[in-house]
């Protein structure tokens, strides 16, 4: 028989883990709801609309008080590659709880 402490102990995993499965359930319902977003970013990001708005950008015809983080070319690019990071990482993380379920 376990003593009064090791079932508290148990009690505190077991609400711990209940709240945080929430919270990442959350999360990704949040992050799946954004992904058309997401295709949209990408697709304007390799379209020639975007090498125009950078053109439009370097000859000063936007305005001065426009956020233009969109057209530094990294910004968009370390998301991509920040993604596809998370991905392999959920892949692995997934593969994980599926063999020690």
């Amino acid at each position: 028989m376990s003593s009064p402490a090791e079932i508290k102990k148990m009690e505190e995993i077991l609400n711990q883990q209940t709240d945080l499965l929430a919270q990442v359930n959350q999360v990704l319902d949040h992050y799946e709801a954004l992904q058309e977003d997401y295709q949209k970013l990408k697709t304007y990001y390799n379209s020639e609309a975007y090498f125009a708005d950078l053109s439009a950008d370097a000859q000063g015809d936007l305005p001065a008080d426009l956020p233009r983080g969109v057209l530094s070319e990294d910004a968009v690019y370390d998301l991509m590659g920040d993604q596809y990071q998370l991905a392999i990482r959920l892949l692995e993380l997934g593969t994980e709880l599926v063999k020690n379920y």
